[in-house]
């Protein structure tokens, strides 16, 4: 597990760099939407990668703040954060659900509108990846 969220972490600061080092980054906290209910699984996931990153200070001291945005297949949350400012502040923990869901017709959303930052778990079968993706036109910070 731990060589999991390490690998998540090392992942995200390689996203962050990749968003134009100009002031150190981040500035302000970073926001996780999670785009289901608090309690669940992709909740549990996402507050054991937000402790993991400030148990070992690797944000300067920034939060990572975690909004759970229930609804729709996950397909709520997702369109938050592909309408949210592409500033590298905003990111979205996706599930196969948003594949599903496109696949399936029901959105226009798909994984090509995400920049993928980090793959952080597996389901049981091998399938559902969860990753952090920043948000996609660049996630360019000014």
């Amino acid at each position: 597990m731990m060589k999991r969220v390490l690998f998540v972490v090392a992942a995200v600061s390689i996203c962050a760099l990749a968003t134009g080092a100009q002031a150190e980054y981040p500035e302000k906290p970073i926001k996780l939407v999670v785009p289901f209910a608090a309690g669940g699984g992709s909740d549990s996931m996402a507050r054991i990668f937000q402790r993991v990153i400030k148990d070992k200070d690797l944000l300067n001291g920034q939060p990572i703040v975690i909004v759970n945005v229930d609804g729709a297949g996950g397909m709520i949350g997702a369109r938050q954060v592909k309408d949210a400012e592409p500033d590298g502040y905003t990111y979205l923990q996706i599930r196969v659900s948003l594949v599903n869901n496109q696949a399936m017709g029901s959105t226009d959303l798909g994984i090509e509108d995400f920049v993928s930052g980090a793959v952080t778990a597996r389901g049981m079968t091998g399938a559902g990846h969860v990753i952090v993706g920043c948000h996609a036109h660049g996630s360019r910070r000014p």
